[in-house]
């Protein structure tokens, strides 16, 4: 039986609809379908920081397989924007390195007074240290300002 039209657009519509829950908010672990019990309580808070961590480790590769290999018709579109917000996406990177909390960053990717209430940990500063080399060459190779203030 193939899928319907309206079965699909349902389907794409759930998969944006919890990208959007991963990657808009600080603490995507309570977006996840029954972890939102979790709030407040000791288990949500040793999972939160792991989860956002993870999160963001796979947004990072995201992006580097987005600009190796951008969607037919969108190269100039992601090119542009990472072009434009490249040097954000650095310096979360390089606050991050330096042990603050992923999801504690102002708009500018700027520490804040809770970036350093609960440190990153050891395991995610050595996953982003091996990764960052990587999205500063292809930054760099798209033009991108890889100047971090």
């Amino acid at each position: 039986m193939v899928p319907s039209s309206g079965h699909r657009k349902s389907q794409a519509s759930s998969r944006f609809s919890s990208i959007q829950g991963l990657v808009l908010t600080s603490l995507p672990y309570y977006s996840e379908t029954g972890y939102e019990a979790h709030a407040g309580k000791p288990v949500g808070r040793r999972n939160e920081l792991p989860y956002s961590e993870n999160t963001y480790l796979l947004s990072i590769q995201t992006m580097l397989q987005l600009l190796r290999r951008p969607p037919a018709g969108f190269e100039a579109f992601v090119r542009d924007h990472f072009r434009r917000r490249g040097q954000h996406v650095l310096r979360a990177c390089e606050a991050y390195l330096d042990g603050c909390t992923v999801g504690t960053l102002d708009c500018e990717a700027h520490p804040t007074e809770l970036s350093k209430e609960r440190p990153s940990s050891a395991g995610f500063r050595l996953a982003l240290a091996n990764i960052v080399p990587r999205l500063l060459q292809v930054f760099k190779e798209i033009g991108a300002d890889v100047q971090c203030d």
